[in-house]
């Protein structure tokens, strides 16, 4: 009998990365985010890395592929809500996303400061060096909050390329100075965080004045 691989007894698998967001260039990579059976014995773990073909894998069990959508984290969040062609198999996890603004916030806020983090690590520290990734981290740590947003107000993401203007601007960048970038666009970043923070507490204080409205009118 043929031994199954991980890809073979994928559920679903998404495109993500620079293919979603139309920033793809020629140092880009083809990402992929499958879904892999609880009971899969080729894989113990719940997270793992691969390369199948000309596609960068990260393979997930399903029941944590189910809890990062719970907690809203974004790599997943961008998953479960992908246009149909972007898509291989069944999408059936937008069922387990309930949102709540609070863990929204949480989520959000840590990615896109962690993301701004690695950016300076990787201009100003020797041993973790590498300009294309400061770069892209930078651009992360921006459109995720723009990600965050639109999850608030629309309760998915509708546009995946709303922040191309910025990796445009950010891809063209040629100094290895960090505090270049900070003082050019940590403004930017402060800019989309407000707008997140904002919208996130608006709807959450609409929230609970709807359920402050209901008790009474009981």
């Amino acid at each position: 009998m043929e031994k199954k691989n991980r890809t073979s007894v994928a559920i679903v698998s998404y495109r993500y990365g620079s293919i979603v967001y139309g920033t793809y260039n020629e140092n880009s990579d083809e990402d992929m985010i499958s879904i892999i059976p609880d009971d899969f014995e080729g894989m113990t773990e719940n997270e793992r890395q691969g390369r199948v073909g000309d596609y960068n894998i990260t393979f997930y069990k399903e029941s944590y592929f189910i809890e990062k959508i719970k907690n809203h984290s974004i790599d997943a969040l961008e998953c479960i809500f992908l246009p149909k062609n972007m898509i291989v198999g069944d999408n059936k996890y937008l069922q387990y996303f309930q949102l709540d603004l609070p863990t929204l916030r949480s989520s959000i806020s840590a990615i896109c400061n962690n993301s701004y983090a690695k950016a300076k690590k990787k201009l100003t520290v020797k041993k973790d060096y590498d300009f294309y990734k400061a770069m892209k981290s930078l651009f992360h740590s921006i459109r995720i909050f723009e990600f965050g947003k639109q999850i608030a107000i629309f309760g998915k993401i509708t546009n995946y390329q709303a922040c191309n203007h910025i990796w445009h601007m950010i891809s063209k960048e040629t100094s290895t100075d960090w505090e270049y970038y900070h003082k050019k666009y940590k403004p930017i970043w402060n800019e989309y965080h407000s707008a997140f923070v904002k919208v996130a507490r608006k709807k959450l204080i609409y929230q609970f004045l709807t359920i402050i409205f209901l008790v009474f009118k009981k």
